[in-house]
């Protein structure tokens, strides 16, 4: 797994209002040391032919019930090989940056 990685600010800071638990998907995977990460899938663009998915990683409370702590976006391209779909973590920066960037002018116009 790569070091390189994006941070996005999804919103502004503190809340002093409640928010209502929504069920999110969580995946993981493991480290280049076997340490198990979690993600959350936040978009899905598609660029030059290929679809890429935009992962946000998360920090889980004790139980793994609940996310405590929201961290980096990660890029990965979904690939679909003899009937199966898998992800590979985009490791070319200049791409990368790219697919974010598209990434976060789709949230600016999701948000007009």
């Amino acid at each position: 797994m790569s070091d390189f990685h994006f941070h996005a600010h999804m919103d502004g800071g503190e809340h002093d209002h409640e928010h209502e638990l929504v069920e999110v998907e969580i995946f993981s995977i493991l480290d280049d040391e076997g340490k198990e990460e979690f993600f959350k899938e936040v978009g899905t663009v598609e660029y030059g032919g290929k679809t890429y998915k935009v992962w946000q990683e998360v920090l889980l409370d004790e139980k793994q019930e609940l996310i405590v702590n929201e961290g980096d976006i990660h890029i990965f391209e979904e690939i679909e090989e003899d009937g199966e779909t898998y992800l590979d973590k985009v490791l070319d920066y200049d791409l990368a940056k790219k697919i974010f960037d598209i990434w976060e002018k789709m949230l600016e116009e999701e948000k007009e």
